[in-house]
């Protein structure tokens, strides 16, 4: 199970109702906000039911081998809180307490699986079990608890291990070996679990830790691996709270990983003169384009290499990166730039568009034309965010002198429509009430917001690659201008009211197919530093006082 299967990417819930059969959220992951200090008793709750299940999904592991033959022979839980040493003991002696009162197979132990069983576990097993047996209600998976619990204690008076690197601990249990025995056990530990260290039958994840950097994030998804056998039992209790999503945070780097890798196929090989598309050391600059909070480690250091035009021919740029949550500058992006682009896509159009499934779906939308360097003006006026320039610049750029060179000359505006009831806002700038959509700002050091709607974003496609829609017909020098008015605000649903101050534009764009001729086009570089022209990264202190740099 690789992370996208933890997470609904691009889910069309308009559409499609979110169930455990179609919400991988549902199905797998349980929200968990307890905490030591803040609310202990919050916390011990949810690690019952993290045991709880873990319990109850060895069971029914034992219930599965009775049917089919097969053999479970490893059944681990991870519990992932804290780093040091000293609180991974403390999470121990928690863990520990728990389970030796957990009376998993007495009247009291017994009542609390069977309710996990019937709100929890079966509903998720009937959607996803995919051919494994399905036990038809609790009573059938009864008897397996008792083994399960057997095998659990059958190394000890209980199951807990910390892994880490504390040899005091260490010399007073058993050892890890997942090779040389069967291994029913919970393991609690930090850094060492997070790296480099393999955990076989991984079924339940309890993670509350928070990591703060995207490799230290990566490292730590320890629940992404081979679940052959047990998949719809898997269970990952993640910290949701008000100050850390983790959940978010995996997700987010989940699409920032596949957006770099499709880009980075993209400058495979050589140009027409036989010259790299992209040579390493301009990576980290590429990299900044999908992260543009990061930067070099050394704060006295710089990326030499920098982009002077980019266009991702094929995909769209989702311009995402505003201003900060109650900038003024947000009523100007509305009223300046969002709203007059509205005004133009006043011709109702039925878009068709070909879904995951490649089945033919539709989606409505209000649709219009821009001249090229019109839009060039409204551009220019709309305001990021601070640290977005090394995106919006280069991009600015290439669409700059595809215009100049005739390879755009206009723009569709495609305005997504509800098909059905649902939240809108009457401006008086626009004929119809106009739909307010719920997208989440992502946590900091993140600077955007979640992406636009696949379904909007594939029923546009059409334009850019050339091909015939309803209304506007065909053009090969035409971009397409995807535009979506959201809330900027905490919300769980769009039932929510959304005052006229906290309404945002959001643009998604995607250039002609056809303004880029050459495999140069699609990316330029120059470098900071003329004369350390190999260096990824330099002294801040050589920096010109020009801004610009030179061709690299």
């Amino acid at each position: 199970m690789g992370v996208q299967e933890f997470h609904d990417v691009d889910p069309d819930w308009e559409n499609v109702e979110k169930t455990v059969a179609t919400s991988n959220e549902l199905a797998y992951a349980r929200a968990i906000q307890g905490d030591p200090d803040r609310d202990p008793d919050l916390r011990k709750a949810e690690l019952r039911e993290a045991l709880d299940s873990w319990v109850l999904s060895g069971a029914i592991k034992k219930y599965r081998e009775s049917k089919t033959g097969r053999t479970y022979r490893h059944h681990t839980m991870l519990v992932h809180e804290e780093l040091t040493n000293k609180t991974q003991s403390e999470s121990a002696v928690v863990v520990r307490a728990l389970w030796n009162t957990g009376r998993f197979t007495s009247g009291e132990g017994l009542r609390r699986l069977r309710k996990l069983f019937d709100n929890d576990l079966l509903p998720v097993m009937k959607a996803r079990a995919n051919g494994e047996p399905v036990p038809a209600d609790f009573d059938d998976v009864r008897p397996f608890v008792a083994q399960a619990v057997a095998e659990m204690d059958s190394v000890g008076s209980d199951p807990v291990l910390i892994v880490n690197s504390d040899k005091a601990v260490q010399d007073q249990q058993e050892s890890l070996d997942f090779d040389a025995k069967r291994v029913w056990r919970i393991l609690i530990g930090g850094a060492k679990l997070s790296r480099g260290f393999t955990v076989e039958g991984l079924t339940v994840s309890f993670f509350r830790r928070k990591a703060g950097q995207a490799d230290t994030l990566m490292q730590a998804g320890r629940w992404f691996g081979f679940r052959e056998g047990y998949r719809d039992l898997v269970r990952l209790y993640i910290r949701r709270d008000k100050v850390v999503d983790l959940y978010e945070a995996f997700e987010a780097l989940l699409l920032d990983e596949e957006a770099f890798r499709d880009e980075l196929a993209k400058y495979e090989g050589f140009d027409e003169d036989g010259k790299p598309i992209v040579e390493p050391r301009q990576i980290p600059p590429l990299v900044s384009q999908h992260l543009p909070w990061l930067k070099p480690t050394a704060r006295n250091k710089m990326f030499n290499a920098v982009v002077k035009s980019r266009a991702s021919v094929g995909a769209f740029h989702q311009l995402s990166s505003i201003p900060k949550r109650g900038a003024k500058e947000h009523r100007q992006n509305l009223t300046g730039v969002i709203l007059p682009l509205l005004q133009r896509a006043t011709n109702d159009a039925t878009l068709k568009y070909q879904d995951d499934d490649k089945k033919t779906k539709e989606q409505e939308a209000k649709v219009g034309l821009i001249d090229a360097a019109e839009f060039l003006t409204y551009l220019d006026k709309l305001q990021w965010h601070e640290d977005y320039a090394t995106v919006i610049d280069p991009l600015k750029a290439f669409i700059t002198t595809a215009t100049e060179k005739e390879r755009i000359k206009d723009w569709a505006i495609v305005w997504p429509q509800r098909r059905g009831s649902g939240r809108t806002h009457v401006f008086e700038e626009l004929e119809d009430a106009a739909p307010i959509w719920k997208r989440k700002r992502r946590e900091l050091p993140r600077i955007d917001f979640t992406g636009e709607n696949k379904r909007n974003l594939r029923a546009a496609e059409a334009v850019p690659a050339g091909q015939d829609i309803p209304v506007l017909g065909a053009s090969p020098t035409r971009g397409v201008l995807v535009i979506s008015l959201v809330a900027d605000q905490d919300e769980t649903s769009e039932n929510e009211a959304v005052p006229p101050d906290k309404i945002v534009g959001m643009i998604s764009l995607r250039v002609p197919d056809k303004s880029v001729r050459r495999k140069r086009d699609h990316i330029q570089y120059s470098v900071i530093v003329a004369e350390m022209v190999d260096d990824a990264a330099v002294d801040k202190s050589l920096r010109p006082d020009v801004e610009g740099g030179h061709d690299a």
